[in-house]
């Protein structure tokens, strides 16, 4: 999986964005047949829940108690998904679920998050 990071760049300069997705999601499916514990029924839910809302791939990002999970999709989907992911954090009684925004930036690390402007779902 580490090679991919090429191909992955290439996709990314090239500003083949769908292309991007279909790799995250083709590393979601190997992560998932490497280990029985990986992922839980959970998150394998929250993933699902935003493909079928219309994202074309994802990935799971970070460990332990808590995370995130990356979603790459059209623009016109963007909204069918923030309804979905809602719906299903609601239906699975999930209140610590937030929506990050995610921008390219040539600063390096920029702060998109802090306790003081969550916004919810």
């Amino acid at each position: 999986m580490a090679d991919s990071v090429f191909e992955f760049n290439e996709r990314l300069l090239a500003g083949d964005v769908k292309g991007m997705a279909q790799m995250l999601h083709e590393g979601w499916v190997r992560k998932k047949s490497l280990s029985s514990s990986a992922p839980n029924t959970l998150v394998d839910e929250i993933y699902n829940a935003g493909l079928d809302a219309g994202a074309w791939g994802g990935k799971i990002l970070g460990a332990g108690g808590g995370g995130c999970v990356l979603f790459i999709a059209p623009p016109e989907r963007h909204e069918e998904i923030r309804i979905g992911m809602r719906k299903f954090f609601r239906e699975h009684d999930l209140t610590d679920g937030k929506e990050v925004p995610v921008r390219f930036t040539q600063a390096g690390t920029d702060i998109l998050l802090n306790n003081h402007h969550q916004n919810g779902f």
